[in-house]
């Protein structure tokens, strides 16, 4: 177990590195130009676009990749829980059992096979290894709502083209944070499964 003593130091806590991104997006350019009805290549560029930043903006609200990407986070400490635990909260829901590994104060690297997922709790279980203040932790993961964009959700497609149309028209009566309530609202009431 292990407890940290001293204080953060100049060395940043937390690292988000994207391993391997996503192939594709939910929705291809033709699925964005058929809801809005756009049959010339006029705006292709920019469809595109407007595309990559609906799937930033509706990641960042539901908190979770909407296509599959592994993802590797580092940190510099871990949390203790009452039964003097120790764990990590990752930063999204993993779609299959994490690499953990360990550095320890002579940097040498040290694979944790006890560890337990819930949720995005992961217990580190039993190890007696001193883990190094510079992002000693190490996990990687999968994370994503669905594999690829044949397997997403419909109501996740849909929110997707209304953010397009958001972008795109300006003023087409939507409201952007009823649609991306939507999605979240969605993806919590049918509990979806992570792939």
């Amino acid at each position: 177990m292990v407890f940290q003593s001293e204080a953060p130091s100049k060395f940043s806590n937390i690292d988000i590195q994207i391993v391997t991104d996503s192939a594709e997006e939910p929705i291809s350019l033709a699925e964005a130009k058929a809801w809005l009805k756009i049959d010339t290549t006029d705006d292709d560029t920019v469809l595109t676009g407007l595309i990559t930043s609906a799937v930033r903006d509706l990641e960042a609200y539901v908190k979770q990749p909407l296509i599959s990407k592994t993802i590797l986070y580092k940190t510099s400490y871990a949390h203790v829980d009452l039964d003097n635990e120790e764990f990590l909260y990752l930063p999204y829901t993993p779609t299959n059992t994490p690499t953990v590994t360990l550095y320890d104060l002579d940097n040498n690297s040290n694979n944790v096979t006890t560890a337990t997922l819930f949720g995005k709790k992961l217990l580190l279980g039993n190890h007696a290894i001193t883990v190094r203040n510079d992002q000693g932790y190490h996990v990687q993961f999968t994370a994503g709502i669905a594999a690829d964009q044949n397997n997403t959700p419909e109501l996740i497609k849909m929110v997707m083209k209304s953010l397009v149309e958001y972008y795109y028209e300006r003023n087409c009566g939507l409201d952007k944070n009823m649609i991306l309530s939507a999605a979240a609202s969605y993806i919590n009431m049918n509990q979806i499964s992570y792939v």
